[in-house]
């Protein structure tokens, strides 16, 4: 069985996590970045009969006469992967990209590809899990000594910097005062 896994997220975006192979890598690629929450035009695309090339950020479309093509845009290789799918195949994973993740935004999803069908299933999350498709970023713990000398070098910056204003203002006063002397 072939698969892609996809996971909401925090940006409210679908991302890849993991696949079986490449072209299913492709299939959750253009879902998730060049599709997105926006399937009309892709589905409008693949019903006009005058255009043959699509592209999107990641992914580029090819139609023939009885197959969709899809291929990653950034493949190194002289005849990179590709995914071909029937026409009618297309539509129905648009269609049910729609119904199944669209409409409804499950935090994790997997595509499956079997006895020539492609089957769009959530995947149960539990709300304590935290779901990130990047690893978390945890912050330097900073020794206190560092802390306490960035604080006091910004304190004395800034002491020094109303000092300069504070002298140059005086001197502007006297300027003003030996230009223009009392009567």
């Amino acid at each position: 069985m072939k698969f892609v896994e996809l996971v909401l997220s925090p940006t409210q975006r679908y991302a890849y996590k993991t696949a079986s192979d490449i072209e299913m890598n492709i299939l959750g690629d253009f879902l998730a970045s060049d599709v997105g929450y926006r399937p009309l035009p892709f589905r409008q695309w693949a019903y006009n009969n005058e255009s043959h090339n699509a592209s999107g950020n990641l992914t580029a479309l090819e139609k023939n006469a009885n197959s969709i093509v899809l291929t990653d845009i950034f493949a190194k290789d002289e005849s990179p992967a590709a995914l071909e799918m029937t026409h009618e195949q297309f539509i129905q994973i648009l269609n049910d990209w729609q119904e199944k993740v669209c409409n409804i935004q499950p935090k994790a999803i997997i595509i499956q590809h079997e006895n020539n069908q492609f089957v769009i299933q959530t995947i149960i999350v539990n709300e304590n899990d935290q779901i990130t498709p990047y690893p978390t970023i945890e912050p330097y713990p900073y020794l206190s000594w560092i802390k306490t000398g960035a604080m006091l070098c910004y304190t004395l910056f800034k002491i020094l910097i109303l000092g300069v204003l504070t002298i140059f203002f005086w001197l502007l006063l006297k300027a003003f005062n030996y230009i223009f002397p009392k009567a």
